[in-house]
């Protein structure tokens, strides 16, 4: 491996031996505590026990995991990065993620409380520049005296140019995301007002909606052929997809994390494998909705 990448192992083996340690220290310290409370009956006791508890808290949210977080955006840089270099070209990677305004410019998904995003992607594949990013948002929904969390969206998230002009919104579910009432141009929404729009296909629509500010421009954006492209990956990838401002958005879901390194990763080949593994999954999704741009 290049000395950067044992530097980092070496740093990571330093790392996790702290906090193994630390951990230790902590059970062994509360352990006692709680069986001097016990075999005393004192209740009074417990309290070194819970200042123990909270003073560990503190150090370890304090110090120790900003540590973890900041090894692993370091690792994340330096591996991710390189991994990604062999495919794309133009590259310019942030383990941070995309920015929420520019996930909601796709007016994809208005209805949502909680946004995490990670490992943005700017780059050219196959000649072609797209931004990537893996984004996860749910909803906390009220039920009584009681709230539930619901998960409306985790998985890649593309934004790619397409070379003709595009003047209103128009937007492609699959059929299931319909209950989640997630396409914009609510009477409440500060966004474009849309309607349903139902088109020749009668597969296509059965198999996803369309919702646009204009059909006539629906029509001319979601042609025969960008239709049977939809419905091919729709066999393949859970999709959902907006045209608007001159770019296509794809929201493609996934429940695995791609390019993620944790602290008990081994930084060694198979971790690399690993990375390349996810790296070829991406070109793989890239090739399939690059279809659609090629015939927009």
């Amino acid at each position: 491996m290049e000395p950067n990448i044992q530097a980092l192992e070496i740093r990571r083996r330093q790392l996790s031996s702290r906090v193994s340690r630390f951990f230790a220290l902590t059970g062994v310290l509360a352990v006692i505590f709680l069986m001097l409370s016990m075999i005393c009956s004192s209740m009074l006791l417990l309290i070194p026990f819970v200042i123990v508890l909270l003073i560990a808290l503190a150090v370890y949210y304090g110090a120790i995991n900003p540590e973890i977080k900041q090894f692993k955006l370091d690792a994340k840089q330096l591996l991710v990065q390189n991994v990604l270099a062999e495919k794309f070209t133009d590259l310019t990677y942030s383990p941070n993620g995309l920015s929420q305004s520019r996930f909601d410019a796709a007016e994809l998904y208005n209805h949502y409380t909680n946004y995490k995003s990670n490992d943005l992607i700017r780059a050219r594949y196959q000649g072609r520049a797209f931004i990537c990013s893996d984004v996860y948002i749910n909803e906390v929904r009220s039920a009584g005296k009681t709230t539930v969390t619901v998960d409306i969206f985790k998985g890649h998230f593309f934004i790619l140019d397409i070379s003709r002009q595009i003047h209103s919104l128009t937007q492609v579910y699959p059929k299931v995301l319909i209950g989640n009432d997630n396409h914009s141009g609510g009477f409440f929404d500060d966004t474009p007002q849309t309607e349903k729009v139902k088109l020749e296909s009668v597969e296509f629509n059965r198999q996803f909606v369309v919702y646009s500010e204009d059909g006539h421009e629906a029509f001319y954006l979601l042609t025969p052929k960008v239709m049977e492209i939809l419905l091919d990956l729709k066999k393949r990838l859970d999709l959902s997809v907006s045209f608007y401002d001159n770019k296509l958005y794809v929201a493609v879901a996934d429940e695995n994390d791609p390019f993620e390194i944790k602290l008990h990763d081994t930084i060694d080949e198979s971790l690399l494998r690993k990375l390349h593994r996810d790296c070829a999954d991406l070109c793989e999704i890239l090739n399939l909705i690059n279809q659609i741009e090629w015939n927009t």
